[in-house]
C-alpha cells in the first residue's frame, strides 16, 4: 500500500504487507523516492499481489511507470480516498454522510 501516514492503521483491516508513506499533501514532490521504493517491494511481491495506492496524481504517474515491467504479475489499483472513512479520515464531502467509522491504530 503507498498513501499517508494514516492509512497505516489498515494493516488491522487487510494484510498489508507493506506499507510505503508518503506525504498527506504535495506527495508528488517524494515521486522518485516513493517509485524506487514500491520497485524494490514489487521486485519480490507474489504474482497476484495488489498494489493500492492513495497518492493523489502521483498515484498515475507510478501505475504509468510501474505497469510495463510488473503490470502481468500484479494489480495496482488507484484507490485515491476511498480508505480514508475506515480509518477516521473524512477527507471528502461525501465522507461526510457516511456513518462507519474505524479508529484502529497503527
Amino acid at each position: 500500500m503507498v498513501g499517508p501516514a494514516h492509512l497505516c492503521k489498515l494493516n488491522s483491516i487487510f494484510a498489508c504487507e507493506k506499507f510505503i508513506e508518503v506525504p498527506a499533501r504535495d506527495c508528488f514532490l517524494s515521486i522518485d523516492r516513493t517509485e524506487k521504493e514500491t520497485r524494490n517491494i514489487l521486485q519480490s511481491a507474489p504474482e497476484g499481489s495488489v498494489l493500492s495506492l492513495s497518492c493523489a496524481m502521483s498515484a498515475n504517474i507510478l501505475i504509468d511507470r510501474l505497469f510495463p515491467i510488473y503490470g502481468k504479475r500484479c494489480f495496482m489499483i488507484d484507490f485515491g480516498s476511498v480508505w480514508d472513512p475506515y480509518v477516521g479520515v473524512k477527507s471528502r464531502s461525501y465522507h461526510h454522510r457516511m456513518a462507519r467509522e474505524y479508529s484502529g491504530q497503527c
